[in-house]
C-alpha cells in the first residue's frame, strides 16, 4: 500500500501541470486576435516580428496597432524592440536572418523581447463566439523593465477560468489515479477470494 501511495504522489506531480492545461469541462478554445498599439512615438526604436517560419519589420504606432496574425494551433509568434542605432550598426537584413523561425533571445544583441501573449482563448461552449479580441499598449521600453505593456481590455474569460483550469485538471489527475488504485485493489481482492475457495487436497 505504501508503494502505491507513492506512485499515486509520482504521478499527479508528474502529470499535473499537464492536466492544468487542459480546458475546464463546458469550454471550447478560440482563436484570439492580439492588437498592440504604442502609447507614443518610439521613435529611437524598431520592432520586428517572427511568426510561421516568417520574421519581418512591422510598425506600432500611437494611432496604427499591430495585429498579431490570427493563430490556428499554438505555433510561436514573438515580438521585438531593438534600438535604432543597433539595427543600424548590426544590419537589418542580417538581424531578419537572425530571427527567422525563432524563439530567441536577443538581449544580448540589445534587443528586448516582448512578454508572451495567449492568442487562444478558453470560453463557453454555449458563447457562439468564433473567436476572440484582446488589446494591448506599450507603455514604455527600457533595459531596467524591458518592454511594459499594460492591458486595455479583452481576453477576461481567460484571466477568469486560470483557476477552474488548474482545480478541474488536478481533480481530474487525481480521480483518474484513484480509480485505477481501487481497480487494481479489487482485482486482487477478488483474486484472493478466489484462492480461498479452491478446495484443499488431503495430504496422504
Amino acid at each position: 500500500m505504501k508503494w502505491a501511495v507513492v506512485c499515486l504522489l509520482a504521478f499527479i506531480l508528474g502529470n499535473g501541470t499537464a492536466r492544468a492545461d487542459m480546458r475546464p469541462p463546458g469550454y471550447k478554445s478560440v482563436p484570439c486576435d492580439i492588437n498592440v498599439e504604442a502609447a507614443h512615438k518610439f521613435s529611437d526604436y524598431v520592432f520586428f516580428a517572427t511568426y510561421y517560419n516568417t520574421a519581418e519589420r512591422i510598425e506600432i504606432e500611437p494611432n496604427m496597432p499591430y495585429m498579431m496574425p490570427q493563430a490556428k494551433q499554438q505555433e510561436f509568434l514573438s515580438l521585438y524592440a531593438f534600438p535604432r542605432e543597433q539595427v543600424a550598426e548590426t544590419g537589418e537584413k542580417t538581424l531578419l536572418r537572425y530571427l527567422k523561425g525563432q524563439n530567441h533571445d536577443v538581449s544580448h544583441l540589445g534587443g528586448y523581447k516582448f512578454p508572451y501573449l495567449r492568442r487562444t482563448l478558453n470560453i463557453q461552449r454555449i458563447d457562439l463566439r468564433t473567436e476572440a479580441h484582446a488589446y494591448y499598449r506599450i507603455d514604455r521600453i527600457n533595459p531596467e523593465e524591458g518592454v511594459v505593456l499594460t492591458w486595455l481590455g479583452g481576453g477576461e474569460e481567460e484571466k477568469a477560468s486560470n483557476l477552474s483550469r488548474i482545480v478541474s485538471g488536478l481533480a481530474l489527475t487525481l480521480a483518474f489515479s484513484l480509480g485505477g488504485l481501487w481497480v487494481v485493489r479489487r482485482f486482487r481482492n477478488r483474486q484472493r477470494d478466489l484462492l480461498q475457495a479452491v478446495p484443499k487436497l488431503p495430504v496422504n
